[in-house]
């Protein structure tokens, strides 16, 4: 596990952030692309995100971003 909160535990594999809720046990993954260069932005985004708002908001917030939940 890369990162943890209080809510989620974030793992970065492969250039995916794989978001697992810890109450319901079910997984979500969230990639990002530079519009412009199409570029994986993922981790980066990530990491600023967390420098800027701390980890607990950062993957609040990632999370919002899973397409679907499994």
């Amino acid at each position: 596990m890369d990162y943890e909160s209080t809510q989620y535990e974030c793992d970065i594999w492969a250039g995916h952030i794989v978001i697992t809720d810890k109450e319901t046990g079910r997984c979500g993954i969230v990639q990002l692309r530079d519009a412009v260069t199409g570029r994986d932005v993922t981790r980066r985004e990530l990491l600023s995100s967390i420098r800027t708002h701390g980890v607990e908001r950062a993957l609040h917030t990632f999370a919002r971003l899973v397409g679907e939940w499994k």
